[in-house]
């Protein structure tokens, strides 16, 4: 009897499994593919390792923030973190504690942050509500010209930041984001908003999903992360190539994320997904692309949850100079603050680190 049930049962699961094969194959895709060649991957081998690095890292905020995708530090050393759960908190370090308290709800899910000289904190979102300026008594102005992620603000004002395509497909987040990333239609831009016109400005188009953005110590150059093309993008702004767009680094790891920098000529760049051959050899098949994007369709809302997981994997932080060198790589094979790193901000010796996938903001030396 117990033979027979397990072999219907196993019977319904492959005729299911079959009849979904069926379904997939005849349905249009959801998306029309590009193909991407990426260079081969080299390995990254004569840069320093931080191989204990993670063992320096104290953990804030386990229980309190949840998917913190962005970071941002003030002069007083004060953490800003966007949450999954809709909110910006503060997180004030004292020795081995924190105080965490929430200083805004902006609604959505809030997604890239950056401060301002005056402190006001510009959050976007890019999926649920336009993006906001948030003042330092927790007061929420609405900028319907913001978009993306991470932002950068010179010392004139000027917002520099990535705008993605139209890509709200689903009302899924992360099915949304992973049909992005299968398509590869480089129609992604870096904008400047200049605030003495109000007007937004197109820098550069063509771009594989930017998401950070931050300027070069004189501001010279703005930087853009080119999420799926494993590069960075920069852009200049003063000199003999002003107005020309080149390469900072390309060939990266993995897919770059955040997007900080010191102050003095050094990017801090978080790396959560790792590049390997099956990814690249996909990269190359639009057809398989396209067959994989109605699986995405179908399983993800099903499979794929918004939120933060308690799951551990390799996290990286490369720290590149303003030649496009790689100085130093962070690894976190431990998982601190989720299976990887999402942003990484420096602040004195201490460098800043969180996870969409994770708990907690994290404290590391730098």
């Amino acid at each position: 009897m117990i033979r027979r049930a397990i072999l219907v049962t196993l019977g319904v699961a492959v005729g299911g499994l079959a009849a979904l094969v069926v379904a997939l194959a005849l349905s249009s895709a959801p998306i029309s593919s590009e193909r991407f060649d990426a260079e081969t991957l080299a390995p990254i081998a004569n840069d320093p390792i931080s191989d204990s690095w993670s063992r320096t890292c104290e953990l804030f905020g386990a229980s309190e923030i949840p998917a913190a995708e962005e970071l941002e530090v003030d002069a007083q050393g004060r953490i800003y973190a966007s949450t999954q759960d809709g909110r910006i908190v503060r997180v004030t370090p004292d020795g081995n504690a924190a105080q965490i308290e929430t200083v805004a709800r902006p609604g959505g899910r809030p997604n890239g942050l950056t401060l301002e000289r005056t402190g006001h904190l510009l959050v976007s979102d890019g999926y649920h509500v336009p993006a906001s300026r948030i003042s330092p008594d927790g007061t929420i102005e609405r900028l319907p010209w913001l978009e993306g992620g991470d932002s950068a603000v010179a010392a004139d004002g000027t917002v520099y930041f990535p705008s993605l395509p139209t890509w709200r497909r689903t009302g899924h987040v992360i099915t949304d984001f992973a049909l992005l990333m299968l398509e590869a239609h480089p129609s992604g831009q870096l904008r400047a908003w200049h605030p003495d016109s109000g007007k937004v400005e197109v820098l550069v188009d063509g771009l594989l999903i930017p998401d950070g953005v931050k300027l070069s110590a004189n501001e010279d150059f703005v930087a853009v992360n080119e999420f799926s093309a494993f590069r960075i993008t920069r852009h200049w702004l003063r000199g003999p190539k002003a107005g020309t767009t080149d390469t900072l680094i390309e060939n990266l790891p993995g897919t770059p994320d955040g997007l900080a920098t010191d102050g003095s000529g050094v990017f801090y760049v978080a790396i959560p997904l790792l590049r390997s051959q099956m990814l690249d050899a996909v990269n190359r098949r639009p057809a398989l692309k396209n067959q994989l994007a109605k699986l995405v369709l179908w399983a993800g809302p099903r499979l794929l949850g918004d939120g933060p997981t308690h799951q551990t994997g390799l996290g990286v932080v490369l720290a590149i100079d303003e030649s496009g060198q790689v100085t130093k790589r962070y690894l976190d094979p431990t998982g601190v603050v989720g299976a990887g790193i999402t942003t990484a901000v420096p602040h004195g010796d201490s460098l800043w680190i969180a996870s969409l996938s994770g708990y907690g903001v994290a404290r590391c030396a730098r």
